[in-house]
């Protein structure tokens, strides 16, 4: 890759990850070592709470998603975002979007593809975590 992308991730990628998911692991991963990852106090604040349930508390889950939210602190960018200036299909998603265009971020990585359609979105682009390491890391398998 050529130049850093800039991205938001959703916060199902971080708990699948915990959960996990080799592929949503490679995607963390390669996104935050690799690009620059934004987030806002309201992501982070998600993150806590979701990871928080007690359907998670499993030590091996809990150790994970801490890492994962330490790496997000130490390598991601904290920013401030503007409201979303539209509706989305699920309103708690509104925080990733805005977060998306305050950064001018290149794309959102989430598991809920149906949550951010595309036209709405535009131009900031949506990918499922194995689309982000097909069309932006070929050469990696998962």
């Amino acid at each position: 890759m050529d130049r850093s992308v800039k991205l938001v991730i959703d916060c199902n990628v971080f708990v699948s990850a915990c959960l996990d998911s080799r592929t949503c692991g490679v995607v963390l991963e390669v996104a935050l070592l690799q690009n620059q990852v934004y987030f806002s106090r309201f992501i982070l604040e998600e993150l806590h709470s979701t990871l928080a349930r007690p359907k998670f508390c499993h030590p091996m889950v809990q150790e994970k998603s801490r890492n994962a939210i330490e790496l997000l602190k130490l390598k991601g960018y904290l920013i401030e975002p503007f409201v979303c200036p539209f509706p989305t299909p699920d309103p708690k998603d509104e925080m990733y979007v805005a977060t998306a265009l305050t950064a001018q971020a290149d794309a959102i990585i989430t598991g809920n593809l149906k949550h951010f359609p595309p036209l709405l979105c535009h131009p900031i682009r949506i990918f499922s975590p194995r689309q982000f390491l097909t069309e932006t890391y070929p050469h990696i398998t998962v």
